[in-house]
């Protein structure tokens, strides 16, 4: 489905619906919220923008994921180029675990329960942080305990999901 329900967003990636989690730019913001047009009359800043600040669990079915299509392209070329009987080579390269941080449902579930339980380090601060892109003039939200523990589910849920297709 393209249309949004209640408060999910709209992936900037691939165009479908995902429910935001903490260190998502537009967790909080009215369903279908577009920071790149100014007819939603929301003041955006700068950091609001852009693929790293989408996180959250993907409205579809993991069988529509970027990453499972990929694999299976990848599993079919595979098989198309072993039947040919020639010197071939293949690279594959998955968009995930990349921005934007939607993860599968399958995947995200898993990690949702857990996340109380995640290790964050005490250096996830202003100036631990100062020369990688989770700083708090490119998302304050980072900073927040519970809003990397949701940021770690997707990351984690995105890096199993690729580990199962390959």
């Amino acid at each position: 489905r393209k249309y949004v329900i209640g408060t999910e967003q709209v992936n900037n990636f691939n165009g479908y619906p995902y429910t935001p989690t903490k260190t998502d730019a537009r967790y909080g913001y009215p369903a279908g919220t577009d920071f790149t047009s100014k007819k939603e009359g929301v003041e955006v800043q700068a950091w609001q923008i852009g693929h790293n600040t989408v996180f959250g669990r993907d409205s579809l079915t993991e069988e529509y994921s970027s990453t499972h299509c990929i694999a299976t392209s990848s599993m079919h070329a595979l098989d198309r180029l072993i039947s040919e009987n020639k010197t071939w080579s293949l690279v594959v390269s998955f968009q995930n675990p990349h921005p934007p941080n939607v993860a599968a449902g399958k995947y995200f579930d898993r990690y949702w329960d857990f996340k109380k339980d995640f290790f964050v380090p005490p250096s996830i601060d202003t100036a631990h942080l100062k020369n990688t892109p989770y700083k708090k003039d490119k998302n304050p939200k980072i900073q927040e305990i519970e809003a990397v523990k949701e940021w770690m589910v997707s990351y984690y849920a995105m890096v199993e999901e690729v580990d199962h297709h390959i």
